[in-house]
This record gives C-alpha cells, sequence and structure tokens, in this order.
C-alpha cells in the first residue's frame, strides 16, 4: 500500500522476515543474500533488521557482500541477483521481501 507515493507498514516487516529466515535456517542454509529495497524506506530497513535478528539469534554472521540494495522492481532486483551469483562464495539462499515481486531459489 502506497500514501503519497510512498509505501507504508501494512503488516510486522521485522517479525515476517525473522520468521522466513529462521523457517530457512531450520532447513539447514547458513549463508543468506538479501535483496533489499531502497535503505531510505523505513520497510526496507525493518525486513533487513529481521533477517539480521535471526541470524544474530542462530550466530551466524551477515556477510555485507550477500546484501544487496534494489529499487523493488524487477529489473533492479536482476541485476542485484547477477552480482551475488557472480561472488566466489556464494550465498545459499536469497531472500527477496520486495513488495512488487518474490522469487524462491
Amino acid at each position: 500500500m502506497y500514501k503519497d507515493g510512498n509505501p507504508i507498514q501494512t503488516r510486522n516487516n521485522v517479525s515476517s522476515a525473522r520468521k522466513v529466515t529462521e523457517h530457512l535456517i531450520k532447513l539447514g542454509h547458513r549463508r543468506f543474500a538479501h535483496i533489499t529495497g531502497p535503505m531510505n524506506i523505513i520497510l526496507s530497513r525493518h525486513r533487513l533488521g529481521g533477517i539480521q535478528q535471526a541470524m544474530k539469534n542462530h550466530h551466524l554472521k551477515v556477510n555485507p557482500e550477500f546484501i544487496q540494495e534494489g529499487d523493488y522492481g524487477i529489473d533492479s532486483g536482476y541485476d542485484q541477483m547477477v552480482k551475488l551469483l557472480s561472488l566466489e562464495n556464494k550465498p545459499e539462499a536469497c531472500l527477496f521481501l520486495m513488495m512488487k515481486w518474490r522469487w524462491e531459489l
């Protein structure tokens, strides 16, 4: 949902991102990438915070290379995923907690 052209919070983004991350941890994943939305938008920061909380709770480190900032668009998400896949040490899972699209690996 948008108000004055800006996204507004419609649910608990921190909790939702934490729960998704904890689910992936339970499946055995340890190296997570996340393609954020613009970090000047609170939703993006909340979602990243939820991922970071889950990882901290499970004593996992956040690799700064695995955090890529997008703009909520498909082209941006594609470009950021290409960057992640070009890394020598690739992530095991990538979380896309974006408003306009979702992908699963």
